[in-house]
């Protein structure tokens, strides 16, 4: 297969950059060669900004990531000419607008995703989509109208409300039952994964011991012999005593409590900084923060998952050291991958506000990630007011379901009463934990998560 090298990178999750568009550009377009399009390779000559073209975009992405992800290369003619596109194609098809446009035909699925722009003689922009844990059903049509010769509008589908639509060769077919076996293999495969990344040994022992067997609520053991004996033992944590000393055992059932969970992340996180914990985990924490707040590398861990995530990180910056986050950053912008660069703007926008020039620079030399570097000449170009309250959102009001009586909120007098902020922010975290929050709704909680915890100019929490 001639692009098995792109379907193991996709498939493990590694970052697709601008050489991998040019080897792809190289070896699969051309004037004087057909197009080769492939089970992870799709090429649009251009982008319609029709209904039609949107729900033709929709599906191309769910089909990807229902499979072994894909690139979708815009710049490519039907006949395989590299004609290159506009450079402000990368504003329309920045991540989260392709979010939100995809969302409103899966619900809360989130898609794994990025864009890039790559210049090769001309300029081509290529949309990177990584496989979906779990199956993605389109919940509604897509429709659009059609004009018809005798002046008549007719309505045609895309695709279809229940439906699973998949990639097969360069083509998207809906799912059939081999399709629906592997997608079901695969969620299962990586729920397993989660489920055996949390477990861990309860206990560290030295070399040469041996396993001791505790009667609950007292200090009397026993040795362990055979499956039906054991030699009678008393238990210390006294290293002096002539005793086996019983050292980093965890209180109570592994996971039972909020802080043996965040223990035993915190510890594979100090084997292996690059251990992450999924985006419902580390807001279910913030849920249970007064838990989480007992450990001090908890917060570290929980920052550095929430921008791998797509999760809610500033609360987790606010509770780490100034010095500690901004050696952080600095580690992030000397090796920059992605998704973790699309969240340092705000970070130090938020908690670097009079440094931010310099570290804004920093962001601009680096050769890659064009959403990055536009995100950052925004906020450089705005005040601490405009930041604080809108560099999220532009809307100036929203309406949520079940919160207000489904009235429309003013968002900023809301942001400026900090109970009822915090309030909302809560409620809108639980829903986020159970899959249910609205993709449009997402950039409010993103803008409450900086007014609760930003940290002003003088250096003070924002009140």
């Amino acid at each position: 297969m001639p692009t098995k090298w792109l379907q193991g990178k996709l498939e493990q999750g590694e970052l697709i950059d601008e050489e991998d568009i040019k080897r792809i550009l190289k070896s699969f377009t051309g004037s004087t060669q057909a197009k080769r399009e492939t089970n992870v390779l799709d090429f649009k000559e251009r982008l319609l900004g029709t209904a039609e073209g949107r729900c033709k975009l929709t599906k191309s992405l769910v089909e990807f990531a229902n499979s072994s992800g894909g690139v979708l290369l815009y710049g490519i003619a039907d006949d395989g000419e590299r004609v290159g596109c506009e450079e402000e194609l990368l504003d329309r098809l920045d991540p989260a607008k392709i979010q939100d446009l995809v969302g409103k035909y899966v619900g809360d699925t989130e898609l794994r995703i990025h864009t890039l722009g790559a210049r090769w003689y001309k300029f081509y922009v290529a949309v990177i989509i990584y496989p979906s844990s779990v199956p993605i059903v389109f919940e509604k049509n897509g429709e659009y109208e059609s004009l018809k010769p005798d002046g008549s509008r007719e309505k045609r589908f895309v695709f279809y409300e229940g439906t699973i639509v998949v990639r097969e060769g360069a083509k998207g077919v809906r799912a059939k039952q081999r399709h629906l076996n592997r997608l079901i293999q695969r969620s299962s495969v990586e729920h397993a994964r989660k489920l055996v990344r949390r477990f861990e040994k309860v206990a560290y022992l030295p070399e040469d011991s041996e396993l001791v067997a505790v009667t609950r609520g007292t200090a009397r053991g026993a040795k362990l012999v055979s499956a039906e004996t054991g030699i009678p033992v008393q238990i210390t944590e006294d290293p002096e005593r002539p005793a086996l000393p019983v050292r980093e055992i965890l209180s109570g059932e592994p996971f039972e409590r909020l802080d043996n969970e965040i223990m035993s992340q915190v510890r594979a996180y100090r084997t292996d900084d690059a251990h992450r914990i999924e985006a419902q985990v580390v807001t279910r924490w913030y849920l249970s923060r007064a838990g989480a707040e007992k450990l001090p590398q908890a917060a570290e861990l929980a920052y550095v998952s929430a921008i791998r995530n797509y999760a809610f990180p500033m609360f987790w910056a606010a509770k780490m050291k100034r010095d500690r986050l901004r050696a952080l950053i600095e580690h992030i912008l000397a090796q920059p991958c992605w998704p973790d660069i699309m969240e340092l703007p705000y970070t130090i926008g938020a908690f670097f506000w009079e440094e931010r020039i310099h570290l804004f620079d920093q962001i601009m030399r680096i050769e890659r990630y064009a959403s990055v570097k536009r995100t950052t000449e925004r906020i450089r170009g705005l005040d601490w007011d405009k930041f604080y309250y809108h560099a999220r959102t532009q809307s100036k009001a929203v309406r949520i379901h079940g919160f207000d009586g489904g009235r429309h909120l003013h968002l900023e007098t809301l942001f400026q009463d900090r109970n009822r902020s915090q309030q909302m922010f809560a409620e809108l975290l639980s829903l986020f934990v159970e899959n249910k929050l609205d993709a449009n709704v997402k950039p409010v909680a993103k803008q409450l998560d900086t007014v609760l915890h930003a940290r002003e100019p003088d250096g003070e929490i924002a009140t």
